[in-house]
């Protein structure tokens, strides 16, 4: 197959200057945790304006491993929602609130 004229003197020219090609533009991406990615796909949640974090932003957030989450999580010391069979969320709410428990307990202690 032959290549048009054009097509020959602009792989030329850019390799005459040194430059690639230009490229296709990529689509941008959808995964989890991307910046464009919707955030809240719970309707109920939408509508409440409650957020639900993922157990990946509560360990960020309190600052423990993933598997110190579930553990709270199993044992109901942290409240979750389950938004299916492996999916599950905790509001901030009840997080703000057991974070407000836990640090008001830990300040009666030391004073």
């Amino acid at each position: 197959m032959a290549r048009s004229t054009s097509t020959e003197q602009l792989i030329e020219a850019f390799d005459q200057s040194g430059n690639s090609p230009p490229r296709r533009a990529r689509r941008p991406s959808m995964r989890r945790g991307s910046p464009i990615a919707p955030r809240d796909h719970n309707p109920q949640t939408r509508r409440t304006g409650e957020r639900l974090l993922r157990i990946s932003e509560v360990q960020e957030r309190l600052g423990i491993g993933r598997t110190k989450v579930y553990e709270m999580v199993a044992a109901e010391t942290l409240p979750c929602v389950k938004l299916g069979p492996r999916s599950k969320r905790v509001p901030e709410s009840a997080l703000d609130e057991w974070i407000q428990r836990n640090t008001q307990g830990a300040q009666d202690t030391v004073h």
